[in-house]
Formats: structure tokens, C-alpha cells, sequence
């Protein structure tokens, strides 16, 4: 049986917004921490079949679930809304504090979920040894890639050739860094869809998913 607690805070900007934890059983140790994009919440299917995957392998699971995707940044720069995410995600982790209670952690980001992923390896040390899972990662912002590019953590990162983000040569060197698996889906958007084509969309999102697999639990 899956328990639901939720975790109120207050974000960058005044909002209440909550996490929610997912817990199985009292006395388990591993946490998956997921951190979504600025428009793709954690309902959407790439984190809906990831939550899923890590409570079949035993996972408790954390949504920081923030939101960008209103009117209100509508008009901030890059470099104010990118500390938004660095400030929320650090007040939604810290209102649940898992670190207190949880041993084993992987941490799955998507998107500008990167960013909030980066921000937490550099500011809280206990999850320094977490399995990193890099959903359609930001490599075209340095921040993000200098952090992938000197990350001691096992790590998968995933995106598609149609993703906006994609940059070959900032890809080929990860591809070679020993710590890292990587998956590049053709024809795969930000979104890890194939436009016009919704069973090879599928198909996209089951092999992610099986990557995922096989990368948590090598």
C-alpha cells in the first residue's frame, strides 16, 4: 500500500506549492527524488511511468513539485528564473528533509528539473553519492553542463535529436565520461515525443523507461 503525505511551502515568490511524498513502508531507506520541468509536471507520462518504476523497485518517491508555467514569469529573464528554481527546490527539499531518513537516493530532473538537480548535488551533501537521471538535460546552459561534465555520480542522461537543447559536440563528451550512460532518441523532442507519429511516441517513452530500469538497478 502506497502512503500519500503532502508538504507545504512557500516558494521563490510568495506561492504555497507542496511536495508530495510517497512512502511504502516505514522502515525503507530508498528515496527517488523527481524534479520536473518548467511546464511538464510530474503527472505528465515520462514522470507518471517513472514514479511508477520506482515504487515497483521499492523506491519511496518525492515530487517537488514547483511550477514556472505562470504569468507571472512570464517576463523574467533566463538568469532570474533559473534562481526561482535554485530557490525552490532547496525550500521544498528542505520542508520534507530526507536526508534524515533515507540512505540510498536517485534523483530523476527533467528539463529545467536539470537545473534543480544540479542545485541540489552542489548545496546538500548527502545525496553527493545519488544515482543522477538527466531527462532532456539543458546542455546548452553552461550551468547545467559543467555540472554533468565534472559529475562524479553514476549517471544517465537521456534526450532527443529534435530537442532544443541538444547540442552533438557537448553530447559526444558526455557519451565518453565512464560515469555516464547515455540514450539519444531519434526524431525525439523536448517532450521525448516523435511529432506526428503517437506509437513511436510510445515506443520512445518504453525505451526510456527500460533504460531507467536497467540503469537503477544494475
Amino acid at each position: 500500500m502506497v502512503n500519500r503525505k503532502s508538504f507545504p511551502f512557500t516558494n521563490s515568490i510568495g506561492n504555497t506549492l507542496k511536495c508530495t511524498l510517497l512512502t511504502q513502508d516505514d522502515q525503507n531507506r530508498k528515496l527517488a527524488i523527481l524534479l520536473p520541468g518548467a511546464g511538464y509536471n510530474t503527472k505528465m507520462p515520462i514522470f507518471y511511468y517513472t514514479t511508477s518504476l520506482f515504487l515497483e523497485l521499492g523506491f519511496d518517491v518525492l515530487l517537488i513539485n514547483y511550477d514556472f508555467s505562470g504569468k507571472e514569469y512570464e517576463k523574467v529573464s533566463n538568469d532570474e528564473l533559473f534562481r526561482c528554481v535554485r530557490k525552490d527546490v532547496l525550500a521544498g527539499y528542505e520542508k520534507v528533509n530526507p536526508g534524515e531518513n533515507y540512505q540510498d537516493f536517485v534523483i530523476a530532473g527533467k528539463s529545467l528539473g536539470t537545473i534543480a538537480m544540479a542545485t541540489l548535488f552542489d548545496e546538500k551533501k548527502e545525496i553527493g553519492q545519488a544515482k543522477s537521471i538527466w531527462l532532456t538535460p539543458l546542455i546548452h546552459n553552461d550551468y547545467v553542463f559543467n555540472h554533468m561534465s565534472n559529475a562524479k555520480q553514476k549517471s544517465l542522461a537521456v534526450i532527443g535529436t529534435e530537442d532544443f537543447c541538444y547540442r552533438e559536440e557537448r553530447w559526444t563528451i558526455l557519451k565518453q565520461m565512464s560515469n555516464f550512460e547515455t540514450l539519444l532518441i531519434d526524431r525525439a523532442d523536448h517532450s521525448l515525443d516523435r511529432k506526428g507519429d503517437v506509437l513511436s511516441s510510445i515506443e520512445a517513452l518504453k525505451e526510456t523507461i527500460e533504460q531507467m530500469r536497467r540503469f537503477v538497478t544494475e
